[in-house]
This record gives structure tokens, C-alpha cells and sequence, in this order.
């Protein structure tokens, strides 16, 4: 099979679970909105679907079948994305939001795929045209690629209220067992102290 004829990294389902997900539960958004955004999507009529969707919360609108619907009709492309009863099959095919996070980092691995993939073709063109030194093309292959590892370890921190919610049960616990750490002594006290234990 040739180059041309490969269909790059993409996983269907996963954009339209991610899409349901959203419109069956508002607070869904939240937690795949730090795992992807609209460019993340493969299919052109997702990405705008998504749009329209972070329209809708940055407005603090309600997201539903009625409202992206209604979002995307003001933006001239409710027919172009499969028209309202598109919206409303997506909202029907999640048996459950509980998975929608993983559903966006299947979705999110998927961009960073067909990112290298673009990546890798334009690196390999700049070779065959020889219009650059190697130093030159080489320093712009480093950056193409890191450009693109920064974009994957950023959809990759932790959420703040986690973190603080585990810091103050931490915190919690020690308070209730008086000053004891929570974690095993390394019977080092300096060490324990900025550790809170193992």
C-alpha cells in the first residue's frame, strides 16, 4: 500500500463517544477539554461539532442536543455536520460518560500520530529538495518534534483540585494521628518530614 493510499491515525468511535459523552453530561466537557481540543479531532464535522461545544461553555450555556444544535445552525453549519439528528445519534451511542477522559486520550494519541506523521513528510521533503544545509534541517526537525512532545505532556498534569484534595487528606490524616506521618518512616526525620513518608 502506498503513502497516499494509508488513511492516518484516527479512531471514529472515540470522537463520536467523546461528542456523546458531552452532550448527555455538561460536566464531561470539563474533563476532556484538558485532554483535547477541536484541532485534536480527525473528522472535520466532529472538530466543528466540538466548536461549537466550547462556544456553548464559554458562554456558561447549557450543552444538549437542542443547544449545539441551535450553535451550529447560527454558524452555518448544522447541515454540513450531519444536521440535528446527527446530533441527537451521538447523543444515544454512550452507554456511559464514566470513560469519556480515556476516549480523549485515544483521541489526543491519534493527533499526536498524525502530527508526526505531517511532521515526518515535510522533514523529509526539506531533505530531498536540498534548498537547506542538513544543520539547518535538522534544527528544524528537533523543533517540529518537540513542538509536538510538549503538545502530549501538557494534556498530561494532573487537575489542581485532585492534587489538592490528596494534599489536604494528607493533611487530614496527619492532624488525626497527631504530627505521625501517613507513609512508612524512612527514620530519616528531615527526610520524613519533606516526604511525609513512603
Amino acid at each position: 500500500m502506498s503513502q497516499l493510499e494509508r488513511i492516518p491515525p484516527h479512531h471514529d468511535e472515540a470522537e463520536k463517544s467523546v461528542l456523546g459523552a458531552i452532550l448527555v453530561d455538561k460536566e464531561v466537557f470539563f474533563r476532556v477539554s484538558e485532554v483535547i481540543g477541536a484541532e485534536d479531532f480527525y473528522t472535520e464535522s466532529h472538530r466543528e461539532i466540538f466548536r461549537a461545544m466550547v462556544d456553548l461553555y464559554q458562554r456558561s450555556e447549557p450543552i444538549d442536543v437542542i443547544t449545539v444544535s441551535d450553535a451550529l445552525k447560527r454558524r452555518n453549519t448544522l447541515e454540513a455536520v450531519g444536521g440535528k439528528s446527527y446530533i441527537g445519534f451521538l447523543s444515544t451511542i454512550v452507554p456511559t460518560t464514566a470513560n469519556a477522559v480515556q476516549y480523549a486520550k485515544i483521541i489526543s494519541e491519534k493527533a499526536s500520530l498524525r502530527r508526526l506523521i505531517s511532521a515526518s513528510g515535510e522533514i523529509v521533503e526539506q531533505c530531498y529538495s536540498e534548498k537547506l544545509d542538513s544543520v539547518k534541517v535538522l534544527d528544524h526537525a528537533e523543533r517540529t518534534i518537540l513542538d509536538i512532545a510538549k503538545t502530549k505532556q501538557t494534556s498530561e498534569f494532573s487537575d489542581i483540585r485532585q492534587v489538592l484534595n490528596l494534599n489536604l487528606e494528607a493533611i487530614n490524616e496527619a492532624a488525626k494521628n497527631g504530627g505521625v506521618i501517613p507513609g512508612l518512616s524512612t527514620h530519616f526525620k528531615d527526610l520524613d518530614r519533606m516526604l511525609s513518608g513512603l
